[in-house]
C-alpha cells in the first residue's frame, strides 16, 4: 500500500489517492468526519468506494494522560488539522504520448477490420489496413466536427456530417444524402446497422439538437430506399403536460451492444427524467428503461463486458461515476432506477470513449473530460479506464490547462493504427497520440 507522510503542522492539503492511506507524523486515535478512520496513526477513507467529494477538512485528535507533579495523571487532549485532496485514478501508471502517423494528421479517422477512413483537408481517403498507400475516394466539406461519424455493414457505409447522414456502397460512386435537417445532427455514437425480419438492411440513426422539441430514431430501409421514424421521444414541456412517454431533452448517442445485439440509448439531460437510458432487444421498436430521473442515467459513452454494462456520467451538477449494470439486473420492464454499482470518477463531465490496446494485449478505453465541474482542479483531463474482474480502474493519462471554457477537452476524433486522434476543442488542432506505460 502506498502511504504518504503528513507533516506535523497543519498543510493546505495533502493528495492523495482514495484507495491509500496516510502515515501520521503526530499521534492521533480519532478524526472527527465518519468517512475517515485513524488506526495506528494511519489516516484512510472507510470505504473508498463511496467517495463523494474530493476535497476534506479534518479534525484529528489525540486523548491520552500525563502526570502532573510525578503524582497525579491528568487527560490530555491534543488536536491537527489536516486538509486532504482526494483523487480516484492513479498518476503514474499510463499516459499518452504524442507521435506522427505517415499519412499525416487527418481531421478524423475511422477503422474497420480491414480498412481505414480518414479526412485531410475536407477529402475523403481509405487504405487498406496493413497498407502504405491510400486512395482518394471523394471531397467533402466537413461542417461539424464533433458529430462525424462512420459506420460501415458489409460493403455500406455510413457517414455522419452535420446535418446530414449520407450512404454509399463499396467506396464508389457519389454519397447518396438520405437525412438532412435543420439543427439536428448527432454527437458520435449515433448510427447503428440492423436487419430486419425480411432480412432487410436498414440503419438506424438518433438525433441531437438543442431544441426542445421531439426528437426522433430514425430507420431507413436500404433495399427500399425508404426513410421512416422508428421511436418518438417527446419533449420535457409535452411530457409534464400530458404525461406523454418516452421523452427527453434531447439523445446523446444510440449503440450495439457487441454481446448481444442489443441497443442502447442514452438520452440527456436534467434530473426531471429527460436523463434516462433505454435498451431495445427488438431494433428499437420497442424501448425499456433502465433508469432515469437521476444524473446517473445522463451518459455519453458505454463500455460492454460479458456480465456487465459500464456508462460513464456527463454531468456537470453531481459527482461523477462510472456506473456498472449486471446483465442479470436488466430490466425485462421499464423501471425508474435499476441495481447499479457506482465507482468514483469525481471531477468533471465525462465525455467520449474509444478503446486503444496496452502493450500486453488489454483493452483500454480513452476517455475525455472537460472542466464543466472542476471538483478537483481547474486542469482538463483524458482518462484510461481498465475493466479488471467487472470492477473499472482509472489512470490519468493527460492533464493539461484549460483555455477559460468550461467545455475546454481533447475530443476523441477515432482511432487508427492502435493510435487515437485527439481534437483540442479550442484550436481545433489535432495530434495523434499512442500508449505508453510509464516507467516504475
Amino acid at each position: 500500500m502506498v502511504r504518504q507522510s503528513v507533516p506535523s503542522k497543519d498543510s493546505a492539503y495533502i493528495d492523495m489517492y482514495y484507495k491509500d492511506s496516510i502515515t501520521l507524523d503526530f499521534d492521533a486515535d480519532s478524526v472527527d468526519d465518519s468517512a475517515w478512520v485513524v488506526e495506528n496513526n494511519t489516516l484512510r477513507m472507510r470505504q473508498p468506494d463511496k467517495l463523494d467529494k474530493c476535497f476534506y477538512s479534518l479534525t484529528l485528535s489525540f486523548t491520552g494522560t500525563e502526570l502532573v507533579h510525578g503524582k497525579y495523571k491528568m487527560p490530555v487532549s491534543t488536536k491537527h488539522y489536516v486538509n486532504v485532496r482526494v483523487r480516484s485514478w492513479k498518476t503514474n501508471k499510463y499516459s499518452l504520448q504524442k507521435c506522427t502517423h505517415d499519412w499525416g494528421t487527418p481531421r478524423f479517422v475511422k477503422e474497420f477490420n480491414d480498412n481505414v477512413l480518414f479526412f485531410i483537408d475536407n477529402v475523403l481517403y481509405v487504405r487498406g489496413l496493413h497498407e502504405r498507400g491510400k486512395r482518394r475516394v471523394c471531397k467533402m466539406y466537413i461542417s461539424y466536427d464533433e458529430g462525424m461519424e462512420i459506420s460501415r455493414q458489409d460493403d455500406y457505409y455510413a457517414l455522419r456530417n452535420g446535418t446530414r447522414i449520407l450512404i454509399n456502397k463499396g467506396l464508389q460512386g457519389e454519397w447518396r444524402v438520405i437525412f438532412d435537417k435543420k439543427d439536428s445532427t448527432g454527437i458520435r455514437n449515433s448510427m447503428v446497422w440492423v436487419r430486419n425480419e425480411q432480412k432487410e438492411l436498414e440503419l438506424l440513426f438518433s438525433e441531437y439538437t438543442i431544441t426542445w422539441g421531439r426528437h426522433h430514431i430514425y430507420c431507413y430501409n436500404v433495399v427500399k430506399e425508404e426513410l421512416a421514424i422508428r421511436q418518438t421521444f417527446y419533449s420535457i414541456d409535452e411530457h409534464n403536460a400530458q404525461r406523454l412517454e418516452p421523452f427527453a431533452r434531447h439523445t446523446h448517442l444510440m449503440i450495439q451492444d457487441p454481446c448481444t445485439g442489443y441497443i442502447y440509448i442514452g438520452n440527456g439531460d436534467y434530473s426531471d427524467g429527460s436523463s434516462s437510458i433505454y435498451y431495445s432487444k427488438d431494433n428499437c421498436k420497442t424501448l425499456i428503461r433502465i433508469g432515469s430521473y437521476s444524473q446517473e442515467y445522463r451518459t455519453l459513452s458505454f463500455m460492454f463486458t460479458e456480465k456487465s454494462v459500464f456508462w460513464n456520467m456527463d454531468s456537470p451538477y453531481e459527482p461523477q461515476y462510472i456506473c456498472r449494470l449486471d446483465r442479470k439486473d436488466l430490466p425485462m420492464v421499464s423501471v425508474e432506477k435499476s441495481p447499479i454499482v457506482k465507482y468514483p470518477l469525481i471531477h468533471s463531465a465525462h465525455w467520449l470513449i474509444e478503446p486503444l490496446k496496452t502493450d500486453d494485449g488489454e483493452t483500454m478505453y480513452v476517455m475525455s473530460s472537460n472542466r464543466e465541474s472542476a471538483f478537483y482542479d481547474n486542469r482538463i483531463r483524458t482518462f484510461g479506464i481498465k475493466i479488471v474482474n467487472e470492477e473499472p480502474e482509472f489512470y490519468e493519462l493527460l492533464a493539461l490547462p484549460y483555455d477559460g471554457s468550461i467545455f475546454h477537452q481533447y475530443y476523441p476524433m477515432g482511432v487508427g493504427d492502435n493510435q487515437i486522434l485527439l481534437m483540442d476543442t479550442t484550436t481545433h488542432r489535432r495530434a495523434f497520440y499512442r500508449l505508453v506505460k510509464r516507467k516504475e
